[in-house]
């Protein structure tokens, strides 16, 4: 199957990367897909089309062993089962663990804290909300690259973003009122 995919990419870098994409990522795709679909028929069909998706983004992923490479390898794989999903009308409202939320900034500890504070909050967004937060601002993806990595609208995908924007502005009130009041 590794095959396929290398022929949908062009250069030697390209196929590399992939290569170990695949080798590294196949079976947390493979468990994620089958946790969120319960049948590993489908599954197989998700981690598929997930590794077609991500040829179509091989080169905005980084490191291959960087974290935000694999959580955009969880997210699409994420979105592809749970458009299955939606597409056989059997959409579970499972619980979702959370994604590895770890941070690699070398900045001082009270910003480090700052930061772990807003991807808690972005962590505990709604899966709507979060998923497309993650693809623009951990993976720099541009709205139209988010809309075919979610398979929605351009439309949907800005309004989603908007939503979630305020959504997460309300969080960080909320958070700060609290943390005024106690501090009082």
């Amino acid at each position: 199957m590794l095959a396929f995919y290398l022929s949908l990419l062009d250069s030697e870098e390209e196929k590399s990367k992939f290569t170990q994409l695949y080798k590294k990522y196949g079976k947390l795709m493979m468990c994620i897909a089958n946790q969120k679909l319960h049948d590993s028929y489908l599954a197989e069909d998700a981690v598929h089309d997930a590794f077609i998706k991500l040829t179509r983004y091989i080169n905005t992923i980084g490191e291959v062993d960087s974290c935000t490479a694999k959580r955009f390898v969880c997210i699409v794989t994420e979105c592809v089962a749970t458009d299955m999903l939606r597409k056989d009308k059997h959409y579970p409202r499972d619980n979702y663990e959370e994604l590895e939320s770890t941070i690699a900034y070398e900045e001082d500890a009270l910003d480090r804290i700052a930061v772990q504070e807003l991807a808690d909050i972005i962590a505990h967004l709604p899966e709507t909300y979060r998923v497309v937060l993650e693809l623009r601002a951990y993976h720099a993806l541009e709205e139209k690259q988010i809309a075919d990595v979610l398979g929605i609208s351009y439309a949907a995908t800005r309004k989603r973003l908007e939503r979630a924007r305020s959504l997460l502005s309300q969080k960080l009130r909320e958070e700060d009122g609290y943390c005024e009041q106690k501090s009082v």
